[in-house]
């Protein structure tokens, strides 16, 4: 995200100094598609709000770690569950075995009792 400092420092280069989209670049440490953008927007500050929120790792899980959160929000203070002790009930990620680095397909089970895994 720009701060309106930057954005004015990209106009005044541009506008005044007549510097060229690659020389401010340089000069700022911004790329050039974010310089263009300043430029033909001329908006004093830009925000990005992201839409959807993805869940990679969670996304599988996120119904049940949902209806976990309600269950535990409902127990008495005393009897709640910390966050780490949430993060360790739930179910481990499916692994299908496949390690990108040693041995491609090769289930990791395999790796490990040959001693290429360590």
């Amino acid at each position: 995200m720009l701060v309106v400092e930057t954005i004015a420092k990209i106009w005044r280069a541009y506008f005044q100094d007549k510097k060229s989209i690659k020389q401010i670049c340089r000069d700022l440490r911004v790329s050039r598609n974010t310089v263009r953008n300043v430029i033909r927007s001329g908006a004093t500050e830009l925000i990005y709000e992201r839409t959807v929120q993805p869940f990679p790792k969670i996304g599988p899980r996120k119904d049940l770690l949902d209806e976990m959160l309600a269950v535990n929000a409902r127990k008495p203070r005393r009897e709640r569950l910390t966050r780490i002790r949430i993060f360790e009930e739930l179910p481990a990620r499916p692994n299908h075995g496949k390690i990108t680095g040693a041995g491609r397909d090769e289930p990791a089970e395999a790796l490990w009792h040959e001693g290429r895994l360590r």
